[in-house]
């Protein structure tokens, strides 16, 4: 199936939950869920992996002295294709270029989920901001792509 690049490139948002897999999580070689958390203009796309392993995820938390509020649970409702409670670590994100991402899913290595809603896309946002783990500048991006939002 051909996919016009501009309309795909167009369709990403944050909240937009997509499956993949991501070489860089060293835990695992696992697909997992992601979120877009942020969006620079033409250059790249900032996910945030989700997890099911809740104890694992608060356990890493805890051993890193990071704030709790930095694990957002989402849960599997009509608008996200989740089949259990998933939690986001805002403490890591994961970068993409648009052309990457773009061959990921022409080469059907991506798979659209859904999204998440806006409330927890804004605790995504919240733990982000409270984490120590973030460099400035992908925070103000992330704060920046909410706010486009509207």
């Amino acid at each position: 199936m051909k996919v016009n690049k501009s309309l795909f490139i167009e369709s990403i948002v944050p909240g937009n939950l997509y499956y993949f897999k991501e070489d860089r999580l060293t835990a695992t070689h696992e697909p997992h869920f992601f979120v877009v958390v942020g969006i620079k203009e033409k250059e790249f796309i900032i996910f945030m992996a989700g997890t099911s392993n809740f104890e694992k995820a608060s356990r890493r938390i805890e051993l890193r002295k990071q704030n709790f509020s930095t694990l957002v649970r989402l849960k599997p409702d009509t608008n996200n294709e989740l089949t259990k409670e998933t939690y986001i670590d805002c403490n890591n994100y994961f970068d993409h270029t648009f052309d990457e991402f773009f061959d990921m899913f022409k080469n059907d290595e991506v798979t659209h989920k859904g999204y998440i809603e806006e409330s927890k896309l804004y605790e995504i946002v919240t733990g982000s901001m409270a984490s120590d783990n973030l460099e400035g500048e992908i925070q103000d991006i992330i704060k920046a792509s909410i706010k486009s939002l509207g």
